[in-house]
């Protein structure tokens, strides 16, 4: 494969991953691209994988059944449907009805204690490549100070986040140190504790306040100026347990540096970062093995950098880093640039977020899968014991 523009590609493997081209027709101009691109927004018909699409009913369910061409193992189960059910409250309900058979959720402590107490149910829990992070909008008029991010991060305690949201249930929850490579992975390199964030430390904090010329004064944080800083909206998931737990930890955080902080959920999280309608938010990015497109994340002009985030020298060895083939200097040049965002307090890693899957004890070889490939990298060996002992 040659790219036109003769630039090279570091998650070349990624691309095995593509869309037959020859199924869209030409995609040498402009209006075939664009056929194209329609023509893949569709409910696909085709498939390289051991089932194919039977039905899509948008933010209702996938339906999908085997796949005839597919050259590897047979699948066993005639047909799997995957149902969209957002909210949280209503998930175990409908498992429990046996509407579901098997959940695939970000958990909570009740609902991991509910699974635990339901008959001939089995549960899995473990690390993924899924991470909780705050992020600091630096489009908001007071948080484009480097000064006041630095002071706020400082002044959040993650082990004390963790100890009463996911530790109440996942003993393998711990602060994560890093904005693009996971505990455990090639490379990982800590460049958060450096900084001191995330500490708790509000002495520290005041500490940063004061050297930059803030004060408080009746319990509200003044600028240098003498203007109170004013009331920062935080903003996470409505019906999120975990989050808005969060979100009252974090309050409690910043009233104690006289940071007003009003606490606002979201019914649509993509459209809040995509419009960029928070001051601070909590969520969760879903890593990959393919790090290399994280300018796109954290560079000026990347797509998925919500909060506006710019540094031109993390620019700099962010855009090496999407050029090099080398997988060591794609990490080290990636690590150098994590370290100047880390400093000036932009993103604040939580953790990394459990991977839950519950599922009726009938089925087998179904199991948890600690990479964004989710519980169905192996789809097509699911099955039913009756099944296995025909």
């Amino acid at each position: 494969m040659t790219f036109e523009d003769g630039k090279t590609y570091p998650d070349w493997q990624g691309l095995f991953a593509l869309f037959p081209q020859h199924l869209a027709g030409d995609w040498s101009n402009a209006a075939g691209l664009t056929k194209a691109f329609d023509y893949f927004r569709n409910t696909p018909t085709w498939s390289g994988w051991a089932y194919k699409f039977k039905d899509y009913q948008k933010d209702v369910s996938i339906t999908l059944v085997p796949n005839p061409k597919f050259w590897g193992t047979k699948p066993t189960l005639d047909q799997i449907t995957f149902k969209i059910v957002e909210d949280q409250a209503q998930q175990l309900p409908a498992m429990k009805n046996k509407e579901l058979q098997m959940l695939i959720s970000q958990p909570n402590a009740d609902m991991v204690t509910q699974v635990q107490g339901m008959a001939g149910v089995n549960y899995n829990l473990s690390k993924g490549p899924t991470w909780e992070h705050i992020d600091l909008n630096t489009k908001n008029a007071a948080l484009k100070d480097v000064a006041l991010r630095q002071a706020i991060f400082t002044a959040v305690d993650r082990q004390a986040i963790i100890d009463k949201t996911v530790g109440g249930f996942f003993k393998g929850a711990a602060p994560l140190n890093n904005h693009n490579i996971m505990v455990g992975a090639q490379g990982y390199k800590d460049v958060v504790t450096p900084t001191g964030q995330g500490k708790g430390d509000i002495e520290k904090a005041k500490s940063i306040l004061t050297a930059a010329g803030y004060k408080i004064d009746g319990g509200k944080l003044m600028d240098k100026n003498g203007v109170a800083v004013p009331q920062i909206r935080f903003r996470y998931t409505v019906g999120n347990q975990l989050r808005q737990q969060t979100a009252e930890l974090f309050q409690a955080s910043m009233k104690q540096i006289g940071v007003d902080i009003k606490i606002d959920p979201t019914a649509k999280l993509g459209n809040t970062l995509s419009t960029g309608d928070y001051d601070i938010i909590v969520f969760a990015w879903v890593g990959t093995p393919f790090i290399s497109g994280a300018k796109d994340q954290w560079g000026t002009t990347g797509g998925s950098n919500y909060g506006k985030w710019s540094n031109p020298d993390a620019d700099k060895l962010l855009d090496e880093a999407a050029q090099t083939l080398d997988p060591a200097k794609v990490r080290d040049l990636l690590n150098q640039a994590d370290e100047i965002m880390a400093k000036e307090a932009y993103v604040l890693p939580l953790y990394q977020k459990p991977v839950f899957v519950a599922l009726y004890s009938d089925y087998i070889n179904i199991r948890n899968n600690p990479t964004n490939a989710g519980a169905t990298y192996n789809i097509e060996e699911w099955g039913l014991k009756a099944d296995s002992v025909k």
